[in-house]
């Protein structure tokens, strides 16, 4: 063991020359075929920094692409595009573009716009809450127009995803726009905010409709003992009935509950599930 021990400091001696000469500088890791713009919007009133990453079969000239908006994406559009291309490489979801919709700043900008966007009423916590309609405004006005006219697209193929108040966000936009997108993925969305006040926008929304054609994945998470969780996941298990019982012929749902994960940890997990159902094949 005292020999292995002089064996090592003697390399280390030898290769401290070679290691101080290394040219070390901090960096953000960039993902491959990603390209980003600003984007004013008068909806809302502030700047947008978009990121969109191409996949590998964009330079054939002649193929047009499921397009998915992923909210959020300060700090899941690394994530999501990496689940997206592994998926893909796997052949369970075709290649896709990932659109990312940031703030372009630091984390308490992120928190403060998020609180403001993705949310549809104002609460008692949250009093700069209520700027949901703002907001898809913004995407399907401002938005949308622009990835459409600047890349390939798929018009009929977008796909629409975010976890927590984004996940609350995407269960609003299918209630109040349902023909913008086609596919949501709402990973373990926050339907107890404002007193669940997205049941009553489904329940204005849902009258004189006849059908609801969108494929919906929703998860959930928590423990039995949290009453907290018990409140969070009971609303989404609701929610979910509430969109069964219209019995729209085109609406495909499936909600998940994943036992003993916290919000975080459900979220990757809920990310990856979410996109292999929504993109399956009947």
């Amino acid at each position: 063991m005292k020999y292995a021990q002089i064996l090592l400091f003697a390399a280390l001696l030898l290769a401290g020359p070679a290691i101080a000469e290394l040219d070390v500088q901090r960096t953000d890791w960039p993902l491959k075929g990603v390209e980003s713009f600003e984007i004013h919007s008068d909806h809302v009133g502030i700047d947008y920094q978009i990121y969109v990453a191409l996949p590998p079969q964009y330079s054939e000239p002649d193929s047009t692409f499921p397009v998915i908006y992923n909210l959020d994406s300060d700090i899941t559009f690394g994530m999501m595009t990496d689940i997206s291309r592994m998926l893909r490489l796997d052949s369970e979801i075709p290649a896709t573009i990932m659109v990312g919709i940031t703030y372009g700043g630091d984390e308490e900008k992120w928190r403060n716009n998020r609180s403001r966007d993705l949310t549809p009423a104002a609460t008692e916590g949250n009093k700069i809450g209520g700027g949901a309609r703002a907001f898809l405004s913004f995407i399907k006005e401002e938005l949308i127009p622009v990835i459409d006219a600047r890349y390939r697209t798929n018009p009929d193929d977008r796909v629409l995803s975010g976890a927590s108040y984004a996940g609350l966000f995407t269960l609003y936009a299918l209630t109040q726009e349902p023909d913008l997108f086609q596919r949501y993925l709402a990973a373990v969305p926050t339907l107890v905010y404002a007193d669940r006040v997205l049941f009553d926008l489904e329940e204005k929304s849902a009258k004189g409709r006849k059908d609801l054609k969108a494929r919906v994945f929703i998860s959930a998470e928590g423990t039995q003992d949290d009453n907290w969780y018990v409140d969070f996941w009971s609303a989404i298990w609701a929610y979910t009935h509430r969109l069964q019982s219209h019995e729209y012929p085109g609406l495909r749902i499936h909600t998940v509950m994943y036992r003993g994960e916290s919000h975080a940890q459900s979220q990757p997990r809920s990310f990856t599930a979410g996109l292999k159902y929504l993109f399956a094949e009947e």
